[in-house]
């Protein structure tokens, strides 16, 4: 289900874009190996549970 997201463009436009950081409270952005490394060791129920009603 969530690998079909562009992960890389996401965290690209992350970079690029303060008011998109600013807007989703992020102030600091992962590299690529430590988003997979993060996501890898979640928990997949969790997971979706969080993330279905976004």
């Amino acid at each position: 289900m969530f690998f079909g997201l562009d992960i890389l463009f996401i965290l690209s436009e992350l970079e690029s874009k303060e008011k998109l950081c600013k807007y989703f409270n992020i102030s600091k952005i992962l590299t690529a190996d430590q988003f997979y490394k993060n996501f890898s060791q979640q928990d997949s129920e969790k997971l979706v549970k969080a993330l279905n009603p976004i």
